[in-house]
């Protein structure tokens, strides 16, 4: 094993998606693991070793930690003597403590342990320690092999049949982003070995930064729509604003159509590469995820062809899905109840009655981050009605945050089981105003994106109170989209690893901002690496376009967004920009639900309307129109209920 005696494992975000219960306080209530994950274990536990496991657990012991492992079927794998929780070591995987420890437990040197976990802080921390690191699973035999990693961008040199990204999956790629028309360019961990494999089937493979940057650095892709904007050949941009910083400039590693890539090494933060002149989305955290490799709309992914059939059905829709119980709870959704969820949540008023606690930052570095994930998840369990909730653990920068999930099972079941999520992002920041601070400094975010977190909690309350949909009706509220769509993106991933049937994702980012009549809004459904997405996605966007006139008679058809292969311009504005771009990415029908952004295409477009309050500190209550979110959320209420009871 190449000297290597032990391996340790983190647990969830690496060997599955942990299940957490709603507080107070939250407790691991199961454990979903990725489907590569058992036979990987059982083909290292049949070779000379040790397995453990290096776990940040909360308020969870390992009395409650093993039993869900047993019940997983996971626990059999690893010593119990190697088995080290928060809980009972007190110690976190945030200093390189607990890794010593680890070492010391095993009876070897640090330098004869690896420890495999997908958040580069704790890699880092792990190495301190001395120990050898491994980014994901299935890179483990390659490392104990004595392989170098690789970062790299992975192409078919020729012609591209229907099987070549299964090539690259067969052959140990672990995907991290995949773009192009209809996917061509696929960004990548391999092995040397394999990058050697795949030049002699003739990819195209470039690496990407230093060897072994996979190791200890996380990607991300960050985009410079100053540069964007000023069109081809000119030299206007904001890259000099990262690259004049030497901290900075030595962590950029290619630039791409989309943009600047870096390898943020683990301990720095995306916080400091907030590019100025930026628009909604230019950071991407490009997370490990086999499941980007899946052909879209096949096997597992495969959408039903009676849901695609129903949407081609538009007077059907028009005339028989929304009856006057539905009407009545969606007319609900009102300016005054949306009003009153923006100012609890975004510190215009105290966030729950008998506290004086308010919410005045949702950014994840706030220190009452938790205490605003906390207060939203009794929210969504106090909405009346069947709304069973729950959180989904993720870990970014060393530290663990969660989504906020409440579910209405449908009546549906086994095969014919389908979901249908209505979501918005909970987080906020201010980093547009000069000398903003992000641990320290208000962030209202009433518009971004308290007003979408206003309009799913209102229609989770509407939507509670009607009888039972035939399809399971979700509402996430995702954290971390500031920092580069990470809630979401750690969801959808284990949504798709899981096979999760999801048929229709509608996502609200920024539904408060109007200033000039008539209050027109638009429809994101863009999604150039796949054109069966971007066409399942998009009669999402025309569903929406027919229940407007039902239920917000005051809004006018909203503009309907896709993407194209003719260039930026040709591109829909928010592809890749916002949550639901990560359901997109692993084969999900999807949309987002916005005002009217500021960006085109074109880029000088006259009919948008840009916020000037776009992250800063002025992103107040007092600047959202109610009536105009509230006639956006009555929208979105009504084509996720038709889209759960579709016949």
């Amino acid at each position: 094993m190449n000297e290597i005696d032990v391996i340790f494992f983190d647990l969830g975000d690496t060997l599955g998606s942990a299940v957490v219960s709603a507080p107070p306080p939250p407790h691991l209530a199961g454990f979903n693991v990725y489907p590569f994950v058992p036979a990987l274990l059982r083909r290292l536990s049949r070779a000379p070793g040790r397995m453990g496991v290096i776990s940040n657990t909360g308020d969870d012991g390992a009395r409650e930690v093993n039993r869900v492992l047993h019940d997983c079927g996971l626990l059999s794998y690893f010593e119990p003597t190697l088995l080290l929780y928060s809980k009972e070591t007190g110690l976190k995987k945030d200093t390189p403590e607990v890794f010593r420890l680890a070492a010391q437990r095993a009876g070897v040197p640090p330098e004869r342990a690896l420890f495999v976990g997908e958040d580069a802080d704790e890699r880092t921390q792990a190495q301190l320690a001395g120990l050898r690191v491994c980014p994901h699973p299935l890179l483990v035999e390659d490392v104990l092999a004595g392989d170098h990693l690789w970062h790299a961008r992975i192409a078919p040199s020729h012609a591209r049949d229907e099987a070549w990204k299964q090539v690259l999956a067969d052959a140990g790629v672990v995907p991290l982003h995949v773009s192009g028309a209809e996917g061509e360019s696929v960004i990548g961990i391999l092995s040397q070995r394999v990058a050697v494999e795949l030049f002699n089937r003739q990819f195209e493979v470039t690496r990407l930064g230093s060897l072994d940057d996979p190791l200890t650095t996380q990607l991300y892709l960050l985009r410079d729509d100053r540069a964007a904007r000023s069109g081809f050949h000119s030299p206007a941009g904001q890259s000099s604003a990262l690259l004049s910083k030497p901290d900075l400039a030595g962590t950029v590693i290619a630039t791409t159509p989309e943009g600047i890539l870096v390898a943020v090494p683990g301990g720095k933060s995306v916080e400091d590469y907030h590019l100025p002149q930026a628009f909604h989305g230019h950071n991407e955290k490009l997370m490990a995820d086999p499941a980007l490799l899946r052909p879209f709309g096949r096997g597992a992914m495969e959408r039903p062809a009676d849901f695609v059939a129903v949407l081609e059905r538009p007077d059907a829709l028009q005339v028989a899905a929304l009856d006057a119980a539905a009407n009545a709870a969606i007319a609900t959704i009102s300016a005054a109840r949306i009003k009153t969820l923006v100012e609890r949540f975004s510190g215009q008023q105290a966030m729950e009655n008998g506290s004086p606690f308010r919410a005045t930052s949702r950014h994840i570095l706030s220190p009452g981050s938790q205490r605003i994930v906390e207060a939203l998840a009794r929210e969504l369990a106090t909405s009346g009605g069947p709304i069973a909730v729950t959180l989904h653990p993720f870990t970014h920068e060393g530290q663990q945050y969660h989504n906020v999930l409440g579910e209405i099972a449908g009546s549906l079941s086994g095969d014919s089981r389908t979901v249908v999520i209505v979501c918005a992002h909970l987080d906020s920041t201010a980093a547009s105003s000069p000398g903003y601070r992000a641990a320290l400094d208000p962030a209202p975010g009433a518009d971004d994106d308290a007003s979408g977190v206003a309009a799913v909690l209102a229609i989770a309350r509407a939507l509670a109170s009607l009888p039972q949909p035939k399809s399971t009706i979700r509402f996430a509220l995702f954290n971390a989209e500031e920092h580069g769509l990470v809630g979401s993106k750690a969801y959808a991933r284990d949504q798709s690893q899981l096979s999760e049937p999801i048929t229709a994702v509608f996502q609200m980012d920024m539904i408060g901002h109007n200033e000039v009549a008539p209050p027109t809004f638009q429809i994101h459904a863009g999604f150039l690496p796949s054109s069966d997405v971007q066409a399942r996605s998009t009669l999402l966007g025309e569903l929406l376009r027919l229940v407007v006139p039902q239920v917000a008679a005051e809004l006018p058809e909203p503009r309907l967004f896709q993407s194209g292969p003719g260039g930026p311009a040709d591109r829909d504005p928010a592809e890749n920009r916002s949550d639901h771009s990560a359901f997109h990415q692993r084969g999900y029908a999807a949309c987002a639900v916005t005002e009217d952004f500021a960006f085109g295409p074109p880029f000088d477009d006259p009919t948008a309307e840009v916020n000037p309050n776009y992250h800063r500190l002025s992103d107040t209550a007092d600047q959202v129109d109610y009536e105009y979110a509230a006639a956006i959320a009555r929208t979105v209420a009504a084509a996720a209920w038709v889209s759960a009871n579709r016949p």
